[in-house]
């Protein structure tokens, strides 16, 4: 008689991280592979967001990036993360910025610089503590000065913000960047394929970083120069 074979059953997956065993429709292995550095990291976060359908899951480094650097931090770690088409929009979008504030600056801060050597120089020809003291108030209440410090709130404000919803939202971003970039290839791929299609790429990082300070120094010298000839 044959041996009659014994019923196998499923194995059943208890880890509450990897409910299906797929993220996006892509195996949790295959993601990992993709992924790469800090998977032990990301990969548990990306799980919870799948089974709970949320979008957010919050990250870090995006908004420790974002609160220092602005734009330009979360463009970091994208282009870290290899999605340049958006880590090169968001660092195109922060040098613009970057450079628009500073004409603005420059143009009201040239005023204000005139007018505070010129209310320096009445005072050394008057000694008059009380006329120098209205001066200075109605100089750092001129229309120059509150626009200044009003953009400058703004930009904390907006900073802040900022460093909250890309921390908030990166994971998600990358998630399905990570899902369409492995379906992209129609066909299985091995894990050696799989790490280098995504993994990190700390050279456009350092490309990001250092055109950073390239536009930030320009900056500054723009500025320097533009009070210079104001006092010369």
């Amino acid at each position: 008689l044959p041996l009659e074979q014994e019923e196998r059953e499923e194995p059943i997956n208890t880890n509450p991280y990897y409910p299906s065993d797929t993220i996006e429709g892509i195996s949790v292995e295959n993601m990992t592979c993709f992924v790469g550095k800090n998977n032990e990291k990301i990969i548990p976060q990306f799980a919870r967001m799948e089974m709970t359908q949320k979008k957010t899951s919050f990250c870090w480094p995006v908004f420790i990036l974002t609160f220092l650097f602005g734009l330009c931090g979360a463009a970091f770690w994208f282009l870290y993360r290899r999605m340049y088409k958006l880590g090169v929009v968001l660092l195109l979008l922060s040098l613009l910025f970057t450079a628009g504030t500073t004409m603005f600056t420059v143009d009201a801060m040239e005023g204000f610089i005139r007018d505070y050597f010129d209310v320096l120089e009445n005072y050394t020809a008057t000694a008059d503590d009380m006329q120098l003291q209205e001066d200075m108030l109605e100089l750092f209440s001129s229309e120059e000065m509150v626009a200044v410090s009003s953009i400058s709130n703004l930009l904390n404000a907006a900073r802040m913000a900022l460093s909250i919803l890309g921390g908030l939202f990166a994971l998600h971003i990358y998630k399905k960047f990570a899902a369409r970039k492995i379906k992209s290839f129609g066909r299985p791929l091995s894990d050696m394929e799989l790490y280098l299609a995504g993994g990190t790429s700390g050279g456009a990082a350092a490309v990001g970083i250092v055109l950073y300070y390239m536009v930030t120094f320009a900056a500054i010298m723009i500025m320097t120069i533009s009070y210079l000839a104001v006092l010369l």
